[in-house]
Order: structure tokens, then C-alpha cells, then sequence
């Protein structure tokens, strides 16, 4: 619950990762490790529009709520509170989503190299199968425009990786 509410709180308070494009990680510096990927709609640098988070919202198949900022917003969550995706579409039609990574036996956060990696299979990853609409027969395979952030869902496996 405590990872929803940080998650949602930093979205909804609008922080400004438009510069960046389609993805980037903060390594979170208070233990346990734990990193933010946000997947980010605008880039105000160049003025271009990613539609990778419009991608990513679209691929839950959730219901959409309406999240204490306004926005709408859907959230997907590992029962053990490791893996929290929340993706919201503000009232502009810009999205944003993030997954938010603690440490686990699942997990490896490495802040130096900037390299994530989540993988598991078990009954989690036919959690997130069901939550979830297919990009191919029998797998979802979501990859960020620059190629940084991977997300790979089957009905056995369920995987995050990043890579600045």
C-alpha cells in the first residue's frame, strides 16, 4: 500500500520527466533498493510525442479508476508489493506510466551500471496474464521506442528489464 500511495503521489504531483523521452530509471538511494522506469508521453526538449505510454495504458486490461489527483489511472501489483505498474492519462490525454521495482528474490537493481532486471514464474506472471491483452499469440512483449525498457508477459513468466 505504502508503494501505491508513493507511486501515485509522485505522479499525480506532475514531477517533469518530459525532457527525457521514452524511458528512464531513478535509482532510489534509501534502502531496500528500489528504482522508478517512467515511461513519459512528451518530450519538451524536442516538442515529440512517444506514444509508448498510450501503448502501455492500453495494453492493461483493467479497469480504469479515477486516482486521488483526478487523472484516470489503471495499476497493476504483485501480491508481494515487488512490481507496481501504474500507467494515468491526465485530463490533456497525455500519459504517463511507471513501474515501480523493489528489491526481491526476484529482482536485481544495479544503480552504477543502471541495469534492472525482475524476471519470475509462477502463479504471479498468470496474475499479470490475465491483466493484460496479448501482443502476439500467447505473449505480451511491450519495448520502449529507444529500446531501454522491456516488459514480457506469458502465462508462466512475467519480466522486466531496463538497460540505460
Amino acid at each position: 500500500m505504502l508503494a501505491q500511495i508513493f507511486t501515485l503521489a509522485f505522479l499525480s504531483i506532475g514531477l517533469s520527466f518530459s525532457a527525457w523521452g521514452a524511458a528512464r530509471a531513478i535509482f532510489i538511494p534509501v534502502p531496500p533498493e528500489q528504482a522508478l522506469l517512467v515511461v513519459q508521453t512528451v518530450n519538451m526538449d524536442t516538442g515529440a510525442m512517444d506514444n509508448d505510454p498510450h501503448v502501455l495504458y492500453d495494453l492493461l486490461n483493467v479497469p480504469e479508476n479515477t486516482l486521488p489527483s483526478g487523472d484516470k489511472g489503471k495499476i497493476l501489483e504483485t501480491a508481494d508489493k515487488s512490481v507496481l505498474l501504474t500507467c494515468i492519462e491526465r485530463p490533456s490525454g497525455n500519459r504517463q506510466c511507471q513501474f515501480h521495482v523493489k528489491d526481491s528474490a526476484f529482482s536485481k537493481i544495479d544503480k552504477s551500471t543502471k541495469r534492472l532486471g525482475y524476471y519470475r514464474e509462477d502463479g504471479e506472471a498468470q496474475k499479470w496474464w490475465d491483466q493484460v491483452k496479448p501482443t502476439e499469440q500467447g505473449k505480451l512483449l511491450f519495448v520502449t521506442s529507444d529500446g531501454k525498457l522491456q516488459f514480457y508477459v506469458t502465462p508462466k513468466t512475467l519480466e522486466i528489464n531496463y538497460e540505460d
